[in-house]
């Protein structure tokens, strides 16, 4: 899901860049060569089909709204860093860093917002571009046709030898998200797993053992499966 989000973001960045006449034609180069090694065309092709198409019987949890706007902000925020400090500068800020600047921003919007200041202010700005566009993101959920947004009702984890089965992921390092993440696609009675993080395929035939999921990776398997 957020793959798929971010390639339409990257998409309409380089239409809005390639718009620019002025544009330094070193950077244009090398675009070219970061979209020649990038798969972005495919899911853009992808994502519009997804777009089109109405009853294609895919589903996805708040889960992945939480992962999406999680990696969405982090995204902003470095973009908006790398050009106010610098992009060899980012190297030493940690994820822990982004939140304390997130949260510290926040608060000082809070403040002022209680002040009834005026709007468009720099830190009016700022929480907006951080805080308020994400792409067919409204009150907790994406809004995304082709797609379900599915509850998690009725979800429990007790210790059992499935579970103790299940930590075997965990020594191969695959995280607590992401394992997450298969528990509720189990839960939801899914027969595919589309993703497009390499760890899934890592145990992919523990996956399909454990929860009786199928790992798809390769954008035109799910072309064929959608």
């Amino acid at each position: 899901m957020v793959e798929l989000q971010m390639s339409e973001m990257e998409y309409y960045a380089n239409y809005c860049a390639t718009e620019d006449y002025n544009e330094d034609q070193t950077l244009a180069l090398l675009r070219k060569y970061f979209e020649s090694n990038s798969k972005s065309g495919k899911l853009l092709s992808l994502s519009r089909r997804i777009y089109e198409e109405e009853c294609l019987n895919l589903v996805y949890s708040p889960l992945c709204v939480m992962e999406y706007v999680e990696v969405i902000t982090r995204g902003k925020l470095l973009d908006l860093l790398g050009r106010a400090i610098g992009a060899s500068a980012l190297r030493k800020v940690s994820n822990k860093d982004l939140g304390k600047i997130l949260k510290a921003i926040s608060l000082d919007f809070d403040e002022i917002w209680n002040m009834e200041s005026d709007f468009g202010t720099p830190l009016h700005e700022l929480k907006y571009d951080l805080f308020d566009p994400h792409p067919n993101y409204y009150n907790g959920s994406l809004e995304i046709s082709g797609t379900t947004l599915c509850a998690i009702e009725n979800f429990s984890i007790v210790p059992s030898s499935y579970l103790r089965s299940i930590t075997t992921l965990s020594q191969y390092q695959i995280g607590l998200a992401d394992i997450m993440h298969l528990l509720v696609a189990k839960h939801l009675e899914c027969k595919n797993f589309l993703t497009f993080d390499h760890d899934f395929m890592l145990a992919k035939d523990e996956i399909q053992r454990l929860f009786g999921l199928k790992v798809v990776m390769n954008v035109e398997e799910m072309n064929s499966i959608l």
